[in-house]
């Protein structure tokens, strides 16, 4: 049996491995084995699925960033036939998506076994908060479906993993203190104060265009080493608030847009505080204060500070 984990969801779909493999082996009569992809070859790949373990029949496989190779993915391609019939259990789990035209090959060889493919996309919004309450669900936490948005606010769906990561340090404080509730307070006490939450906390003051705040919360991140996030933040932010600005004078849906719908009322809010000039003027002195940052022409708190002194 061959099973297939990908997509850019890479700790999800890592996490859903180890549920399976933990629901394959219930009664432990399977040996355990792990590879990095990247780190053996083909030939050694071939030989661990083929052989059969000293202590039971059977054994579980998972291998890691191996299909990423595209000689890789052509031998295993030819030598699926073989691989379906051992009575080993093979994962093969990739960090990212992998792409069309190397999963087509991969169905073809998997015939009736296409079933055992799992794509984990980029986490959506909905996506992101029907997790989080399945995870407090599972631990017999009951979490009101307002405060799973309470995380999505704080640190914002541009990096689940910290999502991730915060949702489960809460679980584990509730397990610990024995709280069947969760409350705004303890997920407000608990969430760390990360650089990806100042972001927003920067991108807010942003586009209320307060000033002092705006300079502090930059410092904050530049200390961080988080000059460069802090950049590509700021653009995606004037990308939004264009394309906002666009569709309401074209009277367009906003819920069209790419946007979390928690987002879309104060982003519009936000857009009416910059004119098309305005916006035309960030975009072009953010793209010579990144040009220049990279060249070594100024260093990025002065440029930041000066690039900030705009708003």
């Amino acid at each position: 049996m061959i099973y297939i984990y990908h997509g850019d969801d890479f700790i999800l779909s890592l996490e859903s491995v180890f549920k399976k493999i933990k629901e394959i082996n219930s009664k432990n009569q399977y040996d355990y084995i792990s590879y990095d992809g990247e780190k053996i070859s083909y030939a050694d790949i071939e030989k661990e699925i083929e052989s059969i373990s000293m202590f039971s029949t059977k054994k579980i496989i998972l291998i890691k960033r191996f299909l990423n190779s595209s000689e890789n993915l052509t031998k295993l391609e030819l030598n699926m036939p073989k691989f379906l019939k051992t009575e080993n259990i093979i994962f093969f789990w990739e960090s990212r998506e992998i792409d069309s035209k190397n999963l087509k090959k991969i169905q073809n060889a998997l015939k009736s076994s296409t079933n055992n493919i799992n794509l984990f996309k980029k986490p959506t919004e909905s996506s992101l908060i029907k997790w989080i309450i399945s995870e407090f669900n599972s631990q017999n936490i009951k979490i009101n479906p307002d405060l799973s948005t309470l995380f999505i606010k704080n640190i914002g769906t541009e990096y689940p993993t910290i999502v991730y990561s915060e949702v489960k340090k809460v679980i584990h404080y509730c397990s610990v203190s024995n709280l069947k509730l969760l409350k705004k307070e303890i997920i407000e006490s608990l969430i760390s104060d990360q650089y990806e939450g100042n972001v927003w906390r920067f991108l807010e003051y942003f586009g209320q265009r307060q000033k002092k705040e705006v300079f502090q919360e930059a410092k904050r991140l530049i200390q961080n080493n988080q000059s460069m996030l802090l950049i590509t933040m700021i653009s995606r932010e004037i990308h939004l608030y264009s394309q906002i600005k666009y569709c309401i004078e074209n009277k367009i849906d906003l819920n069209k847009l790419d946007i979390p719908k928690f987002k879309i009322n104060e982003m519009a809010k936000f857009s009416k505080n910059f004119t098309w000039n305005e916006l035309y003027i960030l975009t072009k002195k953010l793209l010579e204060l990144d040009i220049s940052i990279k060249k070594g022409k100024i260093d990025e708190h002065t440029g930041i500070c000066l690039y900030l002194s705009l708003l």
